[in-house]
């Protein structure tokens, strides 16, 4: 047979003799269930980045360069201001309020007690929850008004009636006209404590922390201790004059030199004055958390710094 023919007549041969003539290939692997276990464990990975909130790493950097300890930074610690001037610290939410400062129930923020015409604001230094513990040690010698008449919500100046939304309160109204002009104590009974002293005053500056030096009074911000206002590096210039004493009279303010006020925390605190200038003061005092401690620099005005 020629090669020709030889050619035709595998030409005849079907399609599927040669197909199966092949030799068996290796099954395909199929990849979905791999691509299926990956895609699982993306979308858990993503879940979790969702839910879990950020931690923060190492210390916290304020804009001048200053870095406090990752505990501090986690913390609130105040971050340091401009060093020519105080700067400022991050606003507190009502969650960080300073003990012994919390918010009055109701929509009177500050309770106001009527006296001869004269308000009389409740110490912040106390609250409905926490009443200041002891009177003066000469409130023998208070002169007693009488019995408090009770509280309203709506404005009113009536004698030993008390603005206040705190429900039901009862008590007796003590005074010193002579001696402590300005301050009432009532020994108070409300929904949250029984015959316990609260101070009133009408002096505003007698409800802010006050120092006496060279002749004056200086006032720090009440708001908190340390104070938000309080810097890392205390400015230039400022050199160390004296240390801070606790008043004799609390209910008096401060009138003899370094005599602090004897509600707050600046008693044994080194202050700071600046030669030839007597614009602002700086009173050291301890900023404590957890991990640690540190020490900030508060300035003092001669001027009552506000509420916030």
């Amino acid at each position: 047979m020629s090669a020709e023919q030889i050619l035709y007549a595998m030409g005849d041969i079907r399609d599927s003799f040669i197909r199966e003539a092949l030799p068996a290939g290796a099954p395909r692997r199929r990849r979905w269930h791999w691509a299926a276990g990956l895609a699982a464990c993306l979308c858990l990975a993503l879940l979790i980045a969702r839910v879990r909130p950020a931690l923060p790493v190492g210390g916290g950097a304020s804009a001048s360069g200053d870095t406090l300890p990752a505990d501090a930074a986690g913390s609130g610690a105040p971050e340091p201001g401009d060093p020519s001037g105080p700067g400022t610290a991050p606003e507190p939410d009502g969650a960080d309020l300073p003990a012994g400062c919390p918010l009055f129930p109701g929509e009177i923020s500050q309770p106001l007690l009527y006296w001869q015409g004269t308000a009389y604001a409740w110490d912040r230094v106390g609250a409905p929850d926490q009443p200041i513990g002891e009177p003066p040690e000469t409130i023998d010698e208070w002169t007693e008004l009488g019995p408090l008449a009770g509280s309203t919500a709506e404005e009113t100046a009536e004698d030993l009636w008390l603005y206040a939304d705190i429900g039901r309160v009862s008590g007796a109204v003590y005074a010193d006209p002579e001696g402590h002009p300005g301050v009432l104590y009532v020994l108070m009974t409300t929904e949250w404590f029984e015959e316990e002293w609260v101070r009133f005053v009408a002096d505003e500056r007698l409800l802010t922390p006050a120092f006496f030096y060279g002749g004056q009074l200086y006032y720090l911000d009440p708001s908190q201790y340390p104070p938000r206002n309080a810097v890392m590096r205390l400015p230039a210039g400022y050199e160390p004059v004296g240390t801070l004493v606790y008043a004799s009279d609390p209910d008096r303010l401060p009138s003899r030199e370094f005599e602090s006020s004897l509600n707050y925390s600046y008693a044994g605190s080194t202050l700071y004055a600046k030669p030839g200038y007597d614009g602002t003061l700086y009173v050291e005092c301890l900023k404590v958390w957890s991990g640690g401690s540190c020490t900030l620099y508060a300035p003092a005005t001669l001027r009552p710094q506000p509420w916030p």
